[in-house]
């Protein structure tokens, strides 16, 4: 059952990294005042800095249970590009859409292990 703790977890970041991608917009679009926290770097990195260890944390399971290489391969996926995202200013200009594609791959690949593995319980990843 604690993997799929460590899922929902994941899948719960995921999409408040989805959500702030897509909403803040939306939010200086309404509230001006707003627009000082889309330009706050510090969020994308904590998030990136949480999201991280749960992710490396499940794939590390999953590999340890002989679990399925194309989730880890998915989950590291998205991992990367929001890592790349935060990480290297000169792709700034591609933060949204890298952030995006990477929170939805990371959120995707532990919404697909949640369901296809029903009610399966295991230490940390199988």
């Amino acid at each position: 059952m604690r993997s799929r703790v460590w899922d929902a977890c994941a899948i719960g970041l995921s999409s408040m990294c989805l959500v702030h991608c897509l909403m803040l917009p939306l939010g200086v679009a309404v509230l001006p005042s707003v627009s000082r926290l889309s330009d706050n770097q510090l969020v994308h990195i904590v998030l990136v800095l949480i999201a991280a260890p749960v992710t490396l944390w499940v794939v590390w399971g999953v590999l340890a249970h002989g679990g399925s290489r194309t989730f880890v391969a998915i989950a590291l996926s998205g991992l990367a590009l929001m890592s790349v995202a935060v990480g290297i200013p000169q792709l700034e200009v591609f933060e949204t859409q890298l952030t995006l594609a990477g929170g939805l791959l990371l959120a995707g690949a532990h919404l697909w292990r949640w369901f296809s593995h029903g009610n399966r319980t295991s230490a940390a990843g199988g």
